[in-house]
């Protein structure tokens, strides 16, 4: 038994992307207003590889899109159907809702084609995900997972700064977004794993409230039944890599309201009385506010650090500006 596996380490990709950066400001009576903004594009593509022969095509790397390790993304055809391919993943299907349609072996699963495909990576139990079959072979193994999502680093990165000054008042904001881009959330989010501490997204579980597979809250749950361990954890667990699907990796695009700042200049009469040049009293605010679709309190910047790890720092600050 052998594989015929690569013999050198080289490549060549081409890269193509756009950067531009567009400012204006001007002045309508005592009202000076300015904004700029600057935006960045980037995708490259594997034009040439000497890489291991894949076990099904849709797991060639040639033609892909890398970043950086071995996470690799593409706009690939498969099925007439154009997606855009990033990790290779497990695609979810529905989660498991009949016992007398678990299959108990891959054999089992060609003999009664109404069941669920095999799951190879653990016992498959009621509320655990079945993922779809993509090979055909009725049973779910390592082959079944397909590059259909981005990867962290976005595609854009794009930020927008704007300011105002009006007769001693004056108000700056900066945003930030990151686009194109899809992220990992840890299983541990939804149930106490891994010495780590389930958060308020258990209650988005499959059984969370009840086990019946015909409650609502289980037909719509966003998260697998929370279970641990290598032989039952078919949809979530570290050891086998079965994590590895759409169920944890996630649209991570995010805008956020980086900096603010509110100031006002006291008139300069009023303050020569006190020999004073200046005197600015102003608010500033960092991290104030961010927009995604991940859960509350998990920061889109780092996601797999859940939010019970450090928290990202929301810092508001007063002060006085005072010169002689």
């Amino acid at each position: 038994m052998g594989v015929n596996v690569a013999q050198d380490s080289y490549g060549k990709v081409e890269s193509h992307g756009l950067e531009f950066m567009l400012g204006h400001q001007n002045n309508i009576g005592d009202f000076r207003y300015s904004f700029e903004t600057n935006f960045t594009f980037n995708r490259n593509k594997i034009t040439e590889m000497d890489e291991t022969e894949p076990n099904v095509e849709w797991q060639r790397k040639t033609g892909r899109r890398i970043y950086g390790d071995e996470e690799v993304a593409s706009i690939y055809e498969w099925e007439n159907r154009t997606v855009i391919g990033g990790w290779n993943i497990f695609q979810f299907d529905q989660w498991a809702s009949d016992e007398s349609l678990i299959a108990t072996s891959q054999q089992d699963a060609i003999d009664h084609p109404e069941k669920y495909p095999y799951n190879t990576y653990g016992t498959q139990l009621l509320g655990t995900a079945v993922f779809k079959d993509l090979d055909g072979d009725r049973q779910i193994t390592s082959n079944d997972m397909y590059p259909s999502t981005y990867n962290s680093i976005p595609e854009i990165v794009w930020s927008f700064n704007l300011g105002f000054e009006y007769k001693g008042f004056d108000a700056r904001a900066v945003f930030t977004a990151y686009l194109n881009r899809s992220v990992f959330l840890s299983p541990a989010i939804s149930f106490s794993g891994w010495s780590q501490m389930g958060t308020h997204e258990v209650t988005k579980a499959w059984g969370y409230y009840t086990d019946d597979p015909t409650d609502e809250r289980n037909i719509n749950a966003t998260y697998p039944r929370p279970v641990y361990g290598g032989f039952n954890a078919i949809d979530s667990d570290y050891a086998t890599g079965s994590y590895k699907n759409n169920i944890w990796v996630v649209n991570g695009n995010y805008l956020a309201l980086r900096n603010i700042e509110i100031g006002y200049n006291l008139p300069k009469k009023l303050i020569a009385k006190a020999n004073m040049t200046k005197c600015r009293i102003y608010f500033s605010g960092y991290n104030l506010c961010t927009w995604s679709k991940l859960p509350d309190g998990v920061d889109p910047e780092k996601p797999m650090s859940y939010c019970w790890w450090y928290p990202k720092t929301r810092t508001y600050s007063f002060g006085l500006n005072i010169g002689f």
